[in-house]
């Protein structure tokens, strides 16, 4: 009986010329971790999937060095994948009395501040990653560059001195 199944299996496949075809799955889908309004503070890395577009942030922390790994990918239906942008860069930290810290103001766009006088955004779109230095040394560089209200709260008060005011204070936004 075995034998006469796989013959009428094989001849179906000749027949109407049947072809394999691999089945192949999305990434596994997991939380986003890299949330706006979230402020990051330690080793660690966050991520963020939106269909076949994602996002990952690796920090490092050696002493008073903290380094960021910024990546884009796209997922392919086929199961492949294709990294686009990628940016690596590091702050000396905590060199004055405020602790370093990221704040996720979106998944494409990151500042980091380096606990004094340093704040730097990463802008990562369309698998382009541009660095800003907004704050060198405690001087402004460039034109202001419009900070969110949340970030703004948490700087020290000679950074806010050097930025504009942001337009709405968390405190006048609705809640959902």
């Amino acid at each position: 009986m075995r034998p006469l199944l796989l013959a009428s299996l094989l001849a179906c496949t000749v027949l109407t010329n049947c072809k394999h075809r691999a089945v192949t799955s999305p990434p596994p889908a997991s939380a986003n971790t890299l949330v706006e309004g979230t402020f990051i503070t330690s080793s660690g890395t966050w991520s963020y999937r939106r269909g076949n577009d994602g996002r990952d942030l690796t920090m490092t922390v050696a002493g008073k060095d903290v380094a960021w790994h910024y990546n884009q990918t796209t997922y392919k239906p086929s199961g492949g994948r294709s990294s686009g942008g990628s940016g690596y860069s590091k702050i000396i930290a905590n060199k004055g009395t405020a602790p370093w810290f990221l704040y996720v103001e979106s998944p494409e766009r990151l500042w980091f501040f380096d606990g004094k006088d340093e704040l730097v955004v990463l802008q990562g779109r369309n698998y382009h990653l541009n660095e800003t230095r907004v704050l060198t040394r405690g001087k402004l560089q460039g034109e202001a560059e419009q900070v969110p209200a949340e970030l703004f709260a948490r700087l020290p008060a000679e950074s806010q001195a050097l930025l504009p005011k942001p337009t709405a204070t968390p405190a006048d936004r609705p809640s959902l």
